[in-house]
């Protein structure tokens, strides 16, 4: 599996590469932005599952980039990273930006470290959660699509075992299921 990727968006460029060498021995892909253009080009060109963004940048401020990459990247978790640690700029980046975590600088690189890991997990959990949705909408979708083809097989009658019971008058019931199991096996013997 391909590691995930976290942007880093700061204008101080040595900051970045102070964090891009510190974090380096993480199991995520670290890439940089020192302006918001940049940091647009990476989010369209690669997939990014954590932005980590400081607030005080020249053009877009981190609360204006975060709110902008919530609109049109809603998948990526979003974090500010800021020494402006005023309630304002924090009620600011949690209502318009969405953040996932408000760190203040100077932070650790351990304490950063953390803090992507635990964004990469809820990233993990949304997305397998999403895979969950898009598994049941296709067994959905399979029900329907055999529900067409053998009217009634969908809605069985069951024992207490779970077996299914088959009525003596309904042959076309009993030929669907035999039909059903003779795909089952064949796809079992592939």
């Amino acid at each position: 599996m391909m590691p995930h990727s976290v942007l880093l968006v700061d204008d101080d460029v040595m900051i970045l590469e102070m964090f891009r060498r510190l974090l380096r021995r993480e199991a995520f892909e670290v890439e940089v932005a020192s302006r918001a253009a940049d940091a647009f080009h990476i989010l369209a060109t690669r997939k990014i599952a954590v932005v980590v963004s400081d607030e005080n940048m020249p053009g877009m401020n981190g609360t204006e980039l975060l709110a902008r990459i919530q609109l049109e990247y809603p998948e990526t978790i979003r974090m500010m990273l800021t020494g402006q640690g005023s309630l304002d700029v924090a009620m600011r980046a949690i209502n318009e930006g969405q953040v996932y975590r408000f760190l203040l600088k100077p932070v650790r690189t351990s304490e950063l470290g953390a803090a992507i890991r635990d964004a990469l997990r809820e990233w993990e959990l949304r997305h397998s959660s999403e895979a969950s949705v898009e598994r049941q909408r296709r067994r959905e979708a399979e029900v329907a699509r055999l529900e067409r083809e053998w009217h009634g097989v969908t809605r069985v009658e069951r024992d207490d075992s779970g077996a299914i019971v088959v009525s003596e008058e309904d042959d076309a019931l009993e030929d669907a299921l035999r039909e059903i199991e003779g795909h089952a096996d064949a796809r079992g013997r592939r």
